[in-house]
């Protein structure tokens, strides 16, 4: 039986810089560092996508084109990344206490990764699953790039232009060029600054509602984890499959940035509503206020993982000039009789549950079926 051709995307990330810092490192703690690294990234990327390999200083992952429906979910999977990543490692640096240089030089690591879309087949080779085939080897060939040269960028996703375009986004501050290979030929490819990133991330003023400034708190535990439900709360097209009632129908208005961002508005064509972006931090929260006519109503949702899954945070407040007990009630009114909140995080529940699942069944299948072939050779 042989393997079934599938498409997606294929995913690597590399620690910028390691080949020095081996180099200039004493042996016993360098090999420390790289651990520590490698088992932040595969939490991070791991389940939403699948971990291949771990190639000495990058890891491998992948996602089946079903599994990955909403382009825009992978670039902010790579964006988060690449932030705790450079929280994590400020961490470390200002943690360390031992003078030796593995530990001294931490700072100077940085990470890029690459993205690219096509066919690939999952085979297992060695005891694991992973997918071969052109695309893949393409993947790799791109780690090898002119990007820094050009730019002068160490921290950055590069993305193949095929990819980009199946990704439907179309990123600001970005870098085109070209890069050519034996046997490949010239491949158009986009890549952006992620430094650029994490500094607009860490100096940008926080719009968000504490729970002591809600008028309404509305509270609920997941199954899977933050960036599944991140992507279920925030494309419109899933968000009208879990409103209690078929009540809502959110769809794009305008994304000024390319993508979901600040200043982003979404409009429901059900109640009119115009849904403006305000604070928009993947996997954590997001900030968003909803208007029409009088009603300004402003909302926070933030996630926090817990063992595997996802605590989630519906906060609620109503702005306006009427006394603020009045207030309280009308939102109150509006998140448990209009929006139905509990119900409708109940259907999140059900349908995020189910489609994770699936997905990780599917990839069992897979697993097996590929282990079979393997017996059969």
């Amino acid at each position: 039986m042989e393997a079934q051709p599938r498409k997606g995307y294929i995913l690597l990330a590399d620690i910028s810089g390691y080949t020095a810092f081996m180099a200039n490192s004493e042996l016993a703690h360098a090999p420390l560092v790289l651990g520590h690294i490698i088992q932040f990234l595969t939490k991070e990327l791991t389940p939403t996508l699948q971990l291949a390999e771990v190639e000495g200083d990058a890891l491998f992952l992948y996602a089946t084109e079903e599994a990955i429906t909403r382009g825009e979910l992978l670039m902010e999977l790579v964006e988060s990344t690449y932030i705790n990543f450079r929280i994590n490692k400020r961490t470390m640096s200002h943690n360390i206490t031992c003078p030796c240089r593995a530990c001294q030089e931490v700072s100077r690591l940085d990470l890029k990764f690459v993205i690219h879309y096509g066919e690939f087949v999952l085979q297992k080779i060695a005891g694991k699953v992973k997918p071969i085939g052109s695309s893949v080897n393409l993947a790799h060939r791109l780690l090898k790039n002119t990007v820094s040269e050009a730019t002068g960028w160490n921290g950055y996703v590069l993305f193949s232009n095929i990819c980009i375009d199946k990704m439907g986004i179309s990123p600001e501050n970005i870098y085109h060029g070209s890069e050519s290979y034996k046997h490949f030929g010239s491949i158009n490819i986009t890549a952006v600054n992620f430094d650029e990133k994490y500094l607009e991330y860490t100096s940008n003023s926080r719009d968000y509602i504490a729970e002591n400034e809600s008028d309404v708190n509305v509270e609920y535990t997941f199954t899977a984890p933050p960036p599944i439900i991140w992507d279920w709360l925030c494309d419109p097209d899933k968000r009208n499959r879990w409103y209690a009632g078929n009540k809502a129908n959110w769809v794009i208005k305008d994304r000024p940035g390319g993508r979901t961002g600040t200043e982003s508005q979404n409009h429901c064509t059900n109640s009119n509503f115009i849904e403006h972006v305000l604070d928009w931090r993947p996997f954590h929260y997001y900030t968003v206020c909803n208007k029409r006519g009088w009603i300004n109503a402003k909302i926070t949702g933030e996630l926090d993982e817990v063992n595997g899954g996802t605590h989630f945070q519906w906060r609620l407040r109503l702005l306006g000039k009427l006394p603020r007990q009045l207030l309280r009630l009308i939102s109150k009114f509006i998140a448990h009789k209009v929006l139905e909140m509990n119900a409708s995080l109940g259907n999140l529940e059900l349908l995020s549950k189910e489609n994770f699942m699936k997905y990780k069944d599917q990839e069992r299948d897979t697993h097996e079926v590929e282990h079979r072939n393997l017996a059969q050779v």
